[in-house]
C-alpha cells in the first residue's frame, strides 16, 4: 500500500478540502480535463474525502491509480444518507465514471411502459419520461420481455397504435379484426374496460396473477348472469392462457411473501448477479447482470450492484434474500422502504427454504457466469468452484487462481532440498515447478531452511518483476509459516499476499495474522484443494531428494574408480542399468560400451569384486553397492537443480522415480 500526500496537491486543492461540509452527500473526483472518473457517497463529507488525500493515508493499488489522476473534486450536500445514496447511484448512470463498479450495458437494459394516457398505451422502451408513466424492469432478458408482451397483447389486448389522442379515428383498425384490441379509438371499448384491461396487464406484470385470475372469475360470472355469454366465453379463454402460463412457473416457498433472492459469483475480473423474483409463491422471473472489476473486495463489488440493480427497478418486494450482506445494510433497508412505501427487510438466511432460494440464485449466477466466459472466449480462465471456496473461507480479496507451495526435505541433515510448486486455476503448472538445494545449513533445521528458500524465490520474483500469486502455502505449521513471514516481510512484502501454512497431523490451516488455526470439514472442496498442492509439493521434494541420495550412492561406487568419470559412468549405467548389472558383465561385455577399454572394463571388474562391495555390503564410503529399492531404478536422466547459495546450475544423475525432464521441473534463479 502507498501513502498518499496532501502537501503535493495544490493550494486551491487544499482550500477545498478544508471547507469540506460535515455532512451527507455525494463527491465527484475529476482529471485534469474536467471529466469526472470517481463518484462516492458519505455519511460526512469533510471525513470521507480527506481520508484519500491526508498525508499517510494506506491506499489500495486501484485507490493509488485513481488518485494520481485526481485533480479536482465537487460535491452536493444532501439532507439524509439515504438522498446520497439515490444520487449516487444516478451519478454513476450519468457520467459512467471509470474507476466506479457498472453494469454491462447498464443503459440498454429496456423496461414496459404504461403511459399515463386517458387510453394507455403498453409498450417496450428504453428511455425513461417522467411523465407520470408507469415502468416495469429493467429486463436483462430482452427476448423473455418481448414473448411476455405479445402474450399480454393476445390475452389482454390494448390499443397498440400510437396516437396519444383518438379524436378522428372513424373506423377500427385491422388489430379490431383479429381480435387484438377493443378499439376503443371508435368506441366499441368504453374506457373503463379498457383501463379494466390495464389494471390486467399491472396485475400481470408484478406477478400478482392469482388475484388477476380472480377478479377475471368474478368478471366472467357477471357476463353470465347477464346472459352474455360471448364476453363471458372470451374471458374464459383469457383464464385458461393465464393459467397455462402460471402453471409452468415453478413453485418456491409455500407463503405468498413477494421477495427477492440475490446473489453474485464472481470469478477474477468477471462477475454475474443474478436477482430471481418470487412473487405469490411462485418463481416469477430471473434477470441476470455482468458486470467487471479487478481490485475491489467481492463485498464492495456486491454491494454496488445491489445498489445499482434496485436503483433501476420499479418492482420492489418485502423481503430481499442475498447471498452476502452488502455494506450498510440498515442504510439500504431504509432506503428500500422509503421507495417502496412500507417495510423491506434485508436478510442473510442460513438455513432453510429461503437459504434454497439463494442457493438457487447462486447456481444461476454460476452456470450464467460460465456461459458468459465461454462466449467470450475466456473459458480457460474459469476458476473451479473449489478454489473459489478457498478464497471465501480463508476471506481473500481475491480469488487464489494462483497458488505457490513450499516444502523442506532432507534426511537428519543430509542433503537438504526443497521444493515450490505453482497451481493455477486449481491444476498444476509444472513449466513453473521449482527444485532448491540447501548447501549452508546442513543442521536438520525445517524453519532456518524454509525461511531461506522463500526469500531467495521472492528476491527472484522481485528481481524479474514478476507478479506475485494470491495464495502462499508452506507445508507445516506455526513455526514454518512463521519462518515465510519472516522472509516476505524482510523483502517488504508482507500484506502483499495472502500466506498459509497446512499442518498435517490434523490439517490444520494456519493463516498469517490469526492466532488460532482454521479447521475445515474433511469433506470440504476448499481443504481437498490445499491437501492436494500440498501433497504434491511433498511428492516434488522427496522426489528429488531421493535422486540426489541415489547420485550420492553411485557415486562411492564408480566414481572412485580411475579411468572412469563421469560420461563412462553414466554411459554404463545407461547400458547395464544399475550398478549391480555392471558387476555381473563381463569384461568383454564391459569393453563393448563406447568410452570403456579392456585395461578399464578389467579395473572396475576388479573394485566392484571386492568383498566389501558385494550386493547390501557397505561400500568404502559406508555405502551400499545398489540404492534401496525403488531410489534408482531405470534409466539415468541429467537433471538442472538449483543451488540457492550460489544460484548455480549444476548437473546430476536422477533416477527415473519422481524425476521429470529439466525444461519443465526445474530452472536455475540468479
Amino acid at each position: 500500500m502507498q501513502k498518499s500526500s496532501l502537501p503535493e496537491r495544490a493550494p486551491e486543492l487544499i482550500e477545498k478540502l478544508r471547507a469540506l461540509p460535515a455532512e451527507p452527500g455525494v463527491y465527484l473526483f475529476k482529471d485534469a480535463r474536467g471529466k469526472v472518473i470517481y463518484v462516492g457517497k458519505a455519511k460526512a463529507l469533510a471525513d470521507r474525502v480527506r481520508t484519500y488525500f491526508g498525508a499517510g493515508a494506506e491506499l489500495a493499488p486501484k485507490t493509488q491509480a485513481l488518485m494520481a489522476r485526481v485533480q479536482d473534486f465537487d460535491y452536493m450536500v444532501t439532507p439524509t444518507e439515504v438522498e446520497a445514496l439515490v444520487l449516487e447511484c444516478n451519478l454513476i448512470k450519468e457520467y459512467r465514471p471509470r474507476y466506479n463498479i457498472r453494469l454491462r450495458d447498464d443503459k440498454k437494459f429496456p423496461y414496459v411502459r404504461i403511459t399515463a394516457d386517458p387510453f394507455p398505451r403498453v409498450f417496450p422502451t428504453r428511455t425513461l419520461v417522467h411523465d407520470g408513466s408507469e415502468y416495469f424492469g429493467p429486463y436483462s432478458d430482452v427476448g423473455a420481455m418481448r414473448r411476455t408482451l405479445s402474450l399480454l397483447q393476445r390475452v389482454l389486448p390494448t390499443r397498440p397504435c400510437t396516437p396519444e389522442s383518438l379524436d378522428g379515428i372513424d373506423r377500427p383498425c385491422l388489430y379490431y379484426d383479429i381480435k387484438m384490441c377493443g378499439a376503443p379509438c371508435v368506441g366499441l371499448q368504453s374506457r373503463g374496460e379498457y383501463l379494466e384491461v390495464v389494471d390486467g396487464v399491472r396485475l400481470f406484470l408484478r406477478g400478482r396473477t392469482d388475484e388477476l385470475v380472480s377478479r377475471l372469475r368474478q368478471r366472467m360470472q357477471e357476463h353470465s348472469e347477464r346472459l352474455e355469454f360471448e364476453r363471458a366465453a372470451r374471458v374464459r379463454d383469457q383464464i385458461q392462457a393465464i393459467e397455462r402460463v402460471t402453471d409452468r412457473l415453478r413453485s418456491v416457498v409455500g407463503e405468498g411473501v413477494d421477495r427477492d433472492a440475490v446473489a453474485m459469483r464472481r470469478d477474477g475480473p468477471n462477475a454475474c448477479g443474478v436477482v430471481l423474483k418470487i412473487r405469490g409463491a411462485r418463481l416469477l422471473a430471473s434477470e441476470t447482470f455482468y458486470f467487471s472489476d479487478r481490485d475491489e473486495s467481492d463485498t464492495e463489488v456486491f454491494s454496488a450492484f445491489f445498489e445499482q440493480y434496485y436503483n433501476s427497478t420499479t418492482s420492489l418486494p418485502e423481503e430481499i434474500l442475498a447471498s452476502e450482506e452488502p455494506e450498510d445494510p440498515e442504510l439500504l433497508e431504509r432506503w428500500l422502504s422509503e421507495n417502496r412505501g412500507g417495510r423491506v427487510r434485508l436478510v442473510r438466511p442460513q438455513k432453510g427454504d429461503k437459504h434454497t432460494l439463494v442457493a438457487l440464485a447462486l447456481k444461476n449466477a454460476t452456470l450464467k457466469l460460465d456461459e458468459w466466459l465461454i462466449a467470450h472466449g475466456a473459458a480457460d480462465k474459469r476458476v473451479p468452484d473449489e478454489v473459489v471456496q478457498l478464497g471465501q473461507v480463508l476471506g481473500m480479496r481475491a480469488l487464489p487462481r494462483h497458488v505457490e507451495c513450499f516444502d523442506i526435505s532432507n534426511f537428519q541433515g543430509a542433503q537438504p532440498v526443497a521444493s515450490l510448486v505453482h497451481f493455477e486455476a486449481g491444476q498444476p503448472s509444472k513449466g513453473l515447478y521449482r527444485h532448491f538445494r540447501i548447501r549452508n545449513i546442513t543442521a536438520p533445521n525445517d524453519f532456518a531452511m524454509m525461511e531461506h528458500v522463500v526469500e531467495r524465490h521472492f528476491r527472484a520474483v522481485q528481481q524479474e518483476g514478476r507478479p506475485l500469486p494470491e495464495l502462499v502455502m508452506v507445508d507445516g505449521g506455526k513455526g514454518q509459516l512463521g519462518a515465510a513471514e519472516r522472509a516476505l516481510e524482510r523483502l517488504g512484502l508482507a500484506g502483499s499476499t495472502t500466506l498459509i501454512g497446512l499442518a498435517k497431523r490434523n490439517e490444520e490451516i494456519y493463516r498469517s495474522g490469526h492466532p488460532e488455526p482454521l479447521v475445515l470439514p474433511r469433506t470440504s472442496p476448499a481443504l481437498k484443494l490445499v491437501q492436494r498442492v500440498r501433497n504434491e509439493a511433498h511428492r516434488f521434494a522427496i522426489g528429488y531428494h531421493r535422486r540426489l541420495r541415489g547420485a550420492e550412492l553411485v557415486h562411492s561406487a564408480l566414481d572412485d574408480i580411475p579411468g572412469v568419470g563421469r560420461k563412462t559412468r553414466l554411459a554404463l549405467l545407461r547400458h547395464f542399468g544399475s550398478v549391480q548389472g555392471v558387476s555381473r558383465a563381463t569384461a568383454a561385455q564391459l569393453a563393448a560400451v563406447p568410452g570403456v577399454g579392456r585395461v578399464t572394463a578389467e579395473r572396475i571388474l576388479a573394485v566392484l569384486s571386492h568383498p566389501a562391495l558385494r550386493p547390501g555390503q557397505a561400500g568404502p564410503e559406508g555405502a551400499e553397492l545398489d540404492p534401496p529399492a525403488g531410489e534408482f531404478e531405470g534409466e539415468i536422466e541429467l537433471a538442472e537443480e538449483v543451488d540457492v547459495d550460489a544460484g548455480v546450475p549444476t548437473a546430476t544423475g536422477s533416477g527415473a522415480e519422481g524425476s521429470r525432464p529439466a525444461s519443465t521441473d526445474t530452472s536455475s534463479e540468479t
